[in-house]
């Protein structure tokens, strides 16, 4: 799909602070409010931008991230329908990416402990295991999200990692469920499906980012439609002598948009977004470069799409992790 410097810009902008405002939007890209007011609906109403989302620190909200690899075996249509569909009404499984390569599907869970991702993967292996034909498990510890420099603007980073518990109440839940769905609603509106001022959502809002339980808000981008490609990597190392230099490389390079930390994956894993698989490519050999005999392999996967993505777990006032505030302070 086309699109010129000017939306590219925008888009940079929405990557890493979706709630900014036109005024600042249009500052940053120097255009008027107006011209990037019409280039924003224009790119929602391409399907570019298919929504916004609020970025959060799941374990400051006393949450674990895991990870399931599987191939299958034995699958048809109907068997992958069936299993997508099983996984979409799960409440822990957060995102469901379809894969090709070394493994066919990666599904990731958001739970309180271990115990409870094991009974989630038990019941779909029980449903399943006729059509799994070999498995992985993994726990993330640490994810860093990158901005994509690709449209523009590098250099942004934020770190999801184990971190003590924040304390949040029923009313910080439901703030957060709305900023999950669309984080670019205004406060207004956030207000009265509230029952509070716009002023004390406000508070709340910058009380929990200062927490480091919200890390920013994102546009959700249509990769197909930006023209881009998604693959996941993973490097396993014979030996660490160059790591240093590939974390740089990794760091610092606009086309890796996560990196992952886990217990059970890979010594180094990252996701890229590239235009061509000719490129991808290119970007495997500089890393072999950098990394020479200190490779034992090099394994990649990559999406074919991703048919669930939820940004907060399931959770409600009931749930055990969360206790009210005292009263906040009043805001006029």
């Amino acid at each position: 799909m086309k699109m010129d410097k000017l939306d590219l810009q925008i888009l940079a902008e929405l990557d890493t602070s979706a709630r900014s405002s036109m005024k600042n939007i249009a500052d940053s890209v120097s255009a008027s409010r107006e011209v990037v007011n019409y280039r924003i609906k224009n790119l929602e109403k391409r399907g570019v931008i298919r929504g916004y989302h609020a970025l959060f620190n799941f374990s400051k909200m006393g949450y674990l991230i895991f990870r399931a690899d599987i191939r299958f075996k034995n699958m048809s249509s109907e068997t992958e329908n069936k299993m997508e569909e099983f996984l979409e009404n799960s409440k822990s499984a957060s995102a469901i990416m379809k894969t090709e390569n070394v493994w066919d599907m990666t599904v990731m869970y958001m739970t309180r402990d271990f115990s409870e991702f094991r009974e989630e993967w038990d019941r779909f292996e029980r449903r399943f295991k006729s059509n799994i034909m070999e498995k992985n498990h993994a726990v993330v510890y640490e994810i860093v999200y990158h901005g994509r420099g690709y449209l523009g603007k590098s250099g942004w980073k934020k770190h999801i990692g184990i971190s003590a518990r924040e304390k949040i109440d029923s009313t910080d839940i439901e703030l957060m469920k709305i900023l999950s769905g669309n984080a670019r609603e205004p406060l207004v509106k956030i207000a009265e499906k509230l029952s509070m001022t716009a002023a004390n959502v406000s508070y709340r809002m910058k009380r929990l980012e200062d927490m480091g339980v919200i890390l920013c808000y994102r546009a959700d981008l249509d990769l197909r439609k930006l023209g881009m490609k998604y693959y996941k990597v993973g490097i396993e190392l014979e030996k660490k002598d160059n790591e240093g230099s590939l974390r740089e490389f990794i760091s610092s390079h606009p086309n890796i948009t996560y990196e992952d930390m886990t217990i059970g994956g890979s010594n180094i894993e990252f996701d890229l977004e590239v235009e061509s698989e000719y490129r991808f490519k290119e970007i495997v050999d500089e890393i072999k470069k950098i990394l020479g005999s200190d490779i034992l392999y090099i394994r990649y996967c990559r999406s074919r799409d991703i048919p669930k993505m939820r940004y907060f777990p399931e959770m409600d006032r009931a749930d055990e992790n969360f206790k009210e505030h005292p009263e906040e302070p009043k805001v006029s």
